[in-house]
C-alpha cells in the first residue's frame, strides 16, 4: 500500500477511536470507563499478576481459571507494571486496543489485496481495511477493554500466513513457516474457540494434501498439529489444578457443557446463531431484530464475478 494511503488508514482508526474514547468520556461525565463488567475482571487478575499473584482472583486464594483469555492478563499486567495503575489501566488497555486496529487494518487490507488478486487496484485494499475500520460493532470489540484485540488479530495473522502457506511460490511457503507458528499458537491458546479454530486448519492443509494425492505432503502438514500444544498445555494446567479441562467461564457459557443440551437443542441453537451474525454483518443495526440488510446488496456484486466464474469454470 503507497504511503499516503498507509497514513489515511491510520489516521481513519485514529479519529474513529478518537470519538469512541469521546463518547465515553462524555457518558461518564468526565470519568475513565469501558462498557463492560468483564474487562474489569480482566484488571483484577492483572493487578494480581503484577503484584506476584500469577492467576489468583484473590491474593492467597489459589489458582482461578475464571478468564476466558489465559493471555490476556499477563498483557495487562505489562502495562500495571509499567505504571497504568489504578483507572489508568483503562487507558492501556484502550491503547493496546488502538494498535490491534492498526494492524488489523492492515491485515484485513493485505487479505482484500490478495483475494482481489490482479484485480487489485490502489484503493482496493484501503476500502477493505475501511469496512473493517467503520463497522461500529467490531470497533467496540477493539475499543472495549477485552481480549478480543489480540483474539481477532490472531485470527487474521493466522489466516494470512496459513494462505502464504498454500502458495505456489516455495520462497513465499518458507517464509510463513516461522509466523504461522507464533500466530498458530498464539490463537490455540488465546480463547477455547481459538483452539477449535486452529485444529480444523491443521485438517484442511493435510486434507488438501491427500486429496491432491501427496501423502507425504499430507504427513508434514500433519505436523502442524504443534500448533495446537500451548492450548493442550493451558488445559492440562486447568485440569491438574481444578479437575477439569475447561475454564470456569467456558463450563458456564458452552453448549458442550449445559446438563439438558440435545443434539437437537445444539443444532437448533447453533444454527440460529450463525444466522443472527451472518445477516448481522450485512446490516445497520447487528443487535436488533428484523433490521434492514444494508449492505447485503454490496457483498452480491463483489460476489456476483467470482460466482459466474467458478460456474464457467
Amino acid at each position: 500500500m503507497p504511503g499516503k494511503l498507509r497514513y489515511a488508514g491510520i489516521a481513519l482508526v485514529a479519529v474513529v477511536s478518537a470519538w469512541f474514547f469521546w463518547a465515553t468520556y462524555q457518558y461518564t461525565n468526565g470519568g475513565l470507563s469501558m462498557p463492560l463488567d468483564d474487562t474489569f475482571i480482566y484488571f483484577t487478575f492483572a493487578r494480581n499478576i503484577a503484584e506476584g499473584h500469577v492467576m489468583q482472583w484473590s491474593p492467597g486464594g489459589g489458582f482461578s481459571s475464571a478468564t476466558t483469555s489465559p493471555i490476556y492478563p499477563f498483557v495487562l499486567a505489562i502495562g500495571y507494571a509499567l505504571g497504568f495503575k489504578g483507572e489508568m489501566l483503562i487507558l492501556w488497555a484502550f491503547l493496546l486496543g488502538v494498535g490491534c486496529a492498526i494492524a488489523a487494518f492492515f491485515l484485513v487490507a493485505d487479505l482484500v489485496r490478495r483475494a482481489a488478486g490482479d484485480q487489485a487496484g490502489e484503493w482496493t485494499p484501503l476500502f477493505g481495511g475501511a469496512m473493517f475500520a467503520l463497522s461500529g460493532f467490531l470497533i467496540w470489540g477493539y475499543l472495549s477493554g477485552m481480549e478480543i484485540p489480540l483474539f481477532s488479530l490472531a485470527m487474521l495473522a493466522t489466516l494470512l500466513n496459513a494462505h502464504d502457506r498454500l502458495s505456489p511460490d516455495a520462497a513465499v511457503r518458507a517464509k510463513a513457516r516461522v509466523p504461522l507458528a507464533v500466530w498458530g499458537g498464539l490463537l490455540s491458546v488465546m480463547r477455547p474457540e481459538g483452539f477449535i479454530l486452529v485444529a480444523l486448519l491443521v485438517a484442511f492443509l493435510s486434507a488438501r494434501s491427500l486429496l491432491a494425492g501427496d501423502r507425504r505432503a499430507a504427513r508434514g502438514d500433519l505436523a502442524w498439529a504443534a500448533l495446537l500444544a500451548p492450548g493442550a498445555i493451558w488445559m492440562g494446567i486447568t485440569l491438574a489444578l481444578t479437575g477439569h479441562f475447561a475454564g470456569a467461564s467456558a463450563i458456564q457459557k458452552s453448549y458442550f457443557f449445559e446438563p439438558s443440551m440435545t443434539p437437537y437443542l445444539f443444532l437448533d441453537l447453533t444454527t440460529k446463531n450463525i444466522a443472527k451474525n451472518a445477516t448481522g454483518l450485512y446490516s445497520g443495526y447487528f443487535f436488533y431484530d428484523g433490521s434492514p440488510l444494508l449492505l447485503t446488496p454490496f457483498f452480491l456484486v463483489g460476489l456476483l464475478p467470482r460466482m459466474v466464474r467458478e460456474a464457467r469454470e
